[in-house]
């Protein structure tokens, strides 16, 4: 969801929301209450997928997903905003504020809350050497990865350069300047990047430079 999105919902106070969606809350969660009367909720065990690593959904996520998916709230939240993005936004909040409404002591928050409590229990079971990470630390250990692939891959290219052959070690000495046969015991002059005239001569054995 881009900022902008989520800028316009947070202008939108709990107080407005509660006003404009007040009949469709009460409707929920009226809704709620039939399907834990009947038993129309998703156990622990189905709630946790086979082969799921993921941190174990708290007890007001997991009203909350139900309202959603069970109690038809988004359907009533697209009813009023049509297929808007911010439909899931508003949802998740009118979800949150029917969470907070409910008695704490209550059967429905406490239905929660127990299924929470089952699904950590099965989850300890299953994977028992499970670190929960936050999502700050798994973006540190990404960037920590994909430095170390790029450092590994600079080493690896620095092994493999070509060494040069230093059989001859005459090869890499820094050779000495060859003054040409023309300019010797010969006068010349020219101008340098600085415009000041240097004079060089030379006897044949040494170059004198002026």
């Amino acid at each position: 969801m881009t900022r902008a999105i989520k800028k316009a919902c947070s202008n939108e106070s709990n107080e407005d929301l509660i006003k404009k969606y007040g009949k469709v809350l009460d409707e929920v969660q009226d809704t709620l209450t039939i399907t834990i009367s009947n038993g129309q909720t998703p156990t622990a065990n189905e709630l946790l997928i086979k082969g799921d690593l993921k941190k174990p959904t708290n007890s007001s996520m997991l009203c909350i997903n139900h309202l959603i998916k069970t109690c038809g709230l988004m359907d009533e939240v697209r009813k009023v905003e049509g297929t808007s993005k911010r439909t899931m936004q508003i949802t998740r909040r009118l979800g949150g504020i029917l969470w907070k409404r409910m008695d704490c002591h209550g059967p429905n928050k406490l239905f929660f809350i127990k299924l929470a409590q089952e699904l950590r229990q099965i989850h300890k079971s299953k994977f028992p050497n499970y670190k929960p990470t936050s999502k700050k630390s798994a973006i540190r250990q990404f960037k920590f990865k994909q430095f170390k692939h790029v450092n590994d891959h600079i080493h690896i290219m620095n092994d493999h350069q070509i060494q040069p052959n230093i059989t001859n070690p005459q090869n890499y000495l820094p050779q000495q300047q060859q003054i040409s046969p023309q300019l010797t015991q010969q006068d010349f002059s020219y101008s340098s990047p600085y415009q000041h005239e240097i004079l060089c001569y030379s006897d044949g054995n040494n170059l004198y430079i002026f």
